[in-house]
């Protein structure tokens, strides 16, 4: 393990819950400080996946107790027992906000992996990869993306939400300048929804019921606010009740049929906020009308009796002459058979008739032991105990 931390050029360090009290993690971590390495931490963040709080660490609270709290525990080295220069690492990170979050989603890890190449090449002179990065694909399929008129739906009277609006057109119009956002859900093809914490109330609410009547499903996009004051209740969609039925069934499938973008500002993380709206776009040009263009050749069948009979007989003609091929093979090896045969039954004919005189005698052996063999069944059977 030494000599890996050793000949490595970055050491990175996936930051859980309890990986600093584990002994062999940090010896690997003071290796790295040993031998001057940069260090990029990829921290946990979610709470399924035991994530790394620095406030809990710095308190041993590390184990979660049956309720889901948090409390401390059995830990093989607490927060005092970890290296001193290990812990102003951690810290420093924390504070100075260089940590990268772990993400899943496919177009937020492949952003981290490029967000990892550069960071790598800002931190040591000595690495020569990771300045210059291709392209990803995503942005070349973007700008290939047919132009759309797009509305974004959010909630006007929220000041969060109304930065989030400005935040996501500007990056939309940068990425995808052929994208043309309209003011009317009448004139848009598409739509994109920030779920705030009142967008099911007031005039938002009203917007929301228009445009599900006016689009399908795949024609819209949601993105929620995850954290804050006015971060997005997914409770909020089934305790919504509309005089309407009908409409707030589409309402409520309208948000839940979807797998909805968390939403991530470039003033955090630009290389997220980035992936992000490409994403939004490659899935804005989704929808009923892709095919609306094609042209579709319908063929006619024919109903003339003079085609159907010409059909027929060709049909037979063919069948007849796969007919008479597959019995001038079945006659040609028929007779190679044959001949071959021949000479095999005449060499064969002494030993088949020295075969059949020893299965005579066997036949002869068998049935006596048979014979004697009944007598004492039918005896067996009268015995009563």
């Amino acid at each position: 393990m030494k000599a890996g931390v050793r000949d490595s050029e970055v050491f990175l360090m996936f930051l859980t819950n309890s990986l600093l009290s584990r002994p062999f993690c940090l010896k690997e971590i003071g290796w790295a400080l040993d031998f001057n390495k940069p260090i990029v931490i990829v921290v946990e963040t979610e709470d399924r996946f035991w994530p790394f709080d620095l406030k809990r660490w710095q308190t041993n609270q590390c184990t979660k107790a049956p309720d889901g709290s948090w409390t401390t525990g059995w830990l093989s080295r607490t927060y005092e027992q970890c290296p001193k220069r290990i812990r102003k690492l951690v810290e420093s990170q924390a504070r100075n906000g260089e940590m990268l979050p772990f993400r899943r989603r496919d177009f937020e890890f492949d952003a981290l992996a490029r967000a990892l190449l550069s960071r790598s090449f800002t931190l040591s002179d000595s690495i020569a990869w990771g300045e210059i990065l291709p392209e990803p694909k995503e942005f070349r399929e973007v700008r290939q993306t047919p132009p759309r008129n797009v509305y974004l739906l959010y909630d006007e009277t929220s000041r969060v939400a109304t930065r989030m609006v400005i935040e996501l057109s500007l990056t939309l119009k940068k990425i995808w300048p052929q994208g043309d956002f309209v003011s009317r859900i009448e004139e848009a093809d598409r739509a994109a929804i920030l779920l705030t914490g009142d967008l099911l109330s007031g005039q938002s609410l009203e917007k929301l019921s228009r445009l599900v009547t006016s689009m399908e499903a795949t024609q819209m996009q949601c993105i929620y606010l995850l954290e804050g004051e006015e971060c997005w209740d997914w409770g909020a969609v089934g305790r919504l009740s509309l005089e309407d039925k009908v409409i707030q069934q589409k309402v409520q499938e309208s948000i839940w049929n979807h797998e909805a973008y968390k939403w991530r500002t470039s003033r955090e993380l630009y290389y997220e906020h980035y992936a992000l709206v490409v994403s939004l776009i490659g899935r804005l040009k989704w929808g009923t009308d892709e095919v609306d263009d094609v042209e579709i050749e319908i063929v006619e069948e024919s109903s003339s009796e003079e085609e159907r009979v010409e059909e027929e007989e060709e049909s037979s003609s063919e069948e007849e002459e796969e007919e008479s091929s597959e019995e001038e093979e079945e006659s040609s090896s028929e007779e190679s058979s044959s001949s071959s045969s021949n000479e095999e039954i005449n060499s064969s004919d002494t030993e088949e008739e020295e075969e059949e005189e020893e299965e005579e005698e066997e036949d002869t052996e068998s049935s006596k032991t048979v014979e004697t063999k009944r007598p004492i069944k039918m005896k067996k059977r009268k015995v009563k105990i």
